[in-house]
């Protein structure tokens, strides 16, 4: 945690936009392969 202070808040917000998009994409392709089993 201390390496994020030290980075200052642009890094950490940089991070955590990162990781948020990671976490929607995950959604997307886990909703679109839920479709894809549903239709089977």
């Amino acid at each position: 945690m201390t390496g994020f202070a030290v980075g200052g808040p642009r890094r950490t917000h940089a991070a955590i936009i990162a990781i948020a998009k990671l976490g929607l994409l995950a959604l997307a392709v886990g909703a679109h392969r839920d479709s894809h089993s549903n239709h089977r």
